[in-house]
């Protein structure tokens, strides 16, 4: 179901309020798209960051 977002715009010094249409479904898709990958590096790495941050304080 599409729905539009307003934002107010400065161009030339001139304040406009801009209406666009969005799809609020392939904009969750696309959301969800892209944080997917950054949970599945988070999910690997997490133990060598967690290590990494551990040793740093240790000598």
């Amino acid at each position: 179901m599409p729905f539009t977002i307003e934002y107010l715009s400065s161009i030339n010094s001139r304040r406009h309020l801009v209406n666009f249409l969005v799809n609020g479904h392939l904009l969750m898709a696309a959301s969800v798209m892209a944080s997917v990958p950054l949970l599945l590096v988070n999910f690997f790495i997490q133990k060598k960051f967690i290590e990494g941050v551990a040793t740093t304080g240790l000598k």
